[in-house]
């Protein structure tokens, strides 16, 4: 393929531009099928994977027409092609196995191998790409979301903030409910159960807050941040990311929590939940990743002896099992280097591992942050529309890795930077998804101000 060849070459150019990326982060080529149910038994459910207690030699599906049976025959479930199934026990010509929901039974020997056939450029240990027969929340009521980030500065002025999207293409709103700074938005019986300190909530009247917006017919999503987190390293310390000389590591204005502290990860679940319970659509994770290094040597207290995005994609299975509501939309906000370098970035997002089980994925494909060079661009911020094309072109790649891929919604970037990023700017990057298939994006403008006069000519009611 022309595009893949084109795509190889400049990879390596991009690769330069690779730690200034970094440091500066804070739909489908054709349109994605909604999941349809088999008339056998449906497939498993993730909340029932235990991690600690499953089989550990495995084999992978060969072939598309796979089945579990029973002892006598009877089919348990349609198998998938790459599906991870774990042995229980050899046979001559059936093989018993157990599949993700714990389902056993029997597979034809001759469709099981040792070889996940798969482009993906680097297979960690630990990481499930073929963890789902299908994704089989209630898919058919999504909606694509073209969303603005709404920040804590204009809380106090939700009413303006909402008259401004009035008229505009703008169906979605993406709100902080644990911020940078481990403020929370509304008042958190989890922050208080853990015993950290923290600034009062950001809105006392979280029922009036969310009716104001629910009237205006938007959808809410809830952006929590994960791992960086002051409050929570500053009260257990043990739980941190550390530096060569033993102190708590500071990187990019915060304290990290280490990625493998499980304790956070119920943290997490709690805040989600409550989220959710105050009556937000959908969750998005942001910071979910470990912290850049810097060059420093740094302890992440990997307890459970697993590889970055195994611990990365291991909290995902374990919010999904957690979550109240088990059909509530989980996105990932990813770096948008992570959808063009096939590795982790070495802090734990590699792109097919975290497609795999989230439901959206979110790339920061900012044309700011990426320098000259990169993507084969002399001046990538001053390209919005060549720059996003080229950039999601490699995520819509990436995705074509796997058996269930995550929705592609990345963030746009809608705030000065060198050069002003107004109407024109941001139409031309919802362009270029639009021309890729891609049906929606997020707007990200630190202070929550937005040109969007001409937005509804490169957008969609689909």
């Amino acid at each position: 393929m022309v595009v893949r060849r084109m795509r190889k070459t400049l990879l390596w150019v991009a690769l330069a531009g690779l730690f200034m990326l970094l440091i500066g982060c804070s739909g489908a080529a054709r349109e994605k099928k909604f999941p349809i149910s088999s008339s056998l038994t449906p497939p498993p459910e993730s909340s029932e994977v235990v991690f600690d207690t499953l089989p550990k030699d495995y084999y992978f599906v060969q072939v598309e027409d796979a089945v579990l049976t029973d002892e006598a025959g009877e089919v348990i479930r349609r198998l998938f092609f790459q599906e991870r199934v774990f042995l229980i026990r050899k046979g001559v010509q059936r093989t018993l196995v157990e599949d993700y929901a714990g389902n056993q039974g029997y597979v034809e020997r001759s469709v099981l191998g040792k070889d996940f056939i798969s482009d993906i450029g680097e297979i960690y240990s630990g990481v499930e790409y073929g963890a789902y027969a299908e994704k089989n929340k209630p898919y058919k009521d999504y909606k694509p979301v073209r969303a603005v980030y709404m920040p804590p500065v204009q809380l106090e002025n939700v009413d303006v903030f909402l008259q401004r999207l009035e008229g505009t293409s703008i169906n979605s709103i993406v709100i902080d409910y644990k911020n940078d700074y481990d403020q929370i938005l509304f008042p958190s019986p989890a922050t208080q159960e853990i015993k950290i300190d923290s600034s009062p909530a950001f809105n006392e009247s979280p029922e009036e807050f969310m009716t104001k917006i629910k009237e205006k017919g938007f959808h809410t999503i809830a952006r929590i941040v994960v791992f960086r987190s002051d409050n929570y390293v500053l009260a257990y310390p043990k739980h941190s990311v550390m530096d060569e000389a033993g102190e708590l590591y500071y990187s990019e204005g915060s304290y990290w929590v280490s990625p493998y502290c499980r304790e956070m990860w119920d943290y997490i679940v709690k805040l989600s939940n409550e989220a959710l319970a105050y009556g937000f659509d959908e969750i998005q994770f942001d910071h979910l990743n470990f912290p850049v290094a810097d060059g420093t040597q740094l302890s992440m207290r990997n307890l459970e002896d697993e590889s970055r995005p195994e611990a990365i994609q291991k909290f995902l299975f374990h919010v999904q099992s957690s979550l109240g509501n088990k059909d509530a939309i989980i996105g990932v906000n990813v770096f948008g280097w992570s959808a063009v370098v096939p590795s982790d970035i070495d802090i734990g997002q590699q792109w097919e591992a975290l497609s795999a089980v989230s439901d959206v994925i979110s790339p920061m494909f900012y044309p700011s942050l990426f320098s000259a060079g990169n993507l084969g661009l002399d001046r990538p911020q001053r390209e919005p529309y060549e720059t996003i094309k080229r950039a999601s072109q490699y995520a819509l790649e990436r995705n074509e890795n796997l058996p269930t891929p995550a929705f592609i919604r990345p963030w746009l970037q809608a705030y000065d930077y060198d050069i002003a990023y107004g109407e024109e700017e941001i139409s031309a990057q919802i362009q270029a998804l639009k021309d890729l298939g891609i049906y929606e994006y997020m707007l990200w403008n630190p202070d929550g101000q937005y040109e969007l006069g001409g937005l509804n000519d490169a957008s969609t009611n689909r």
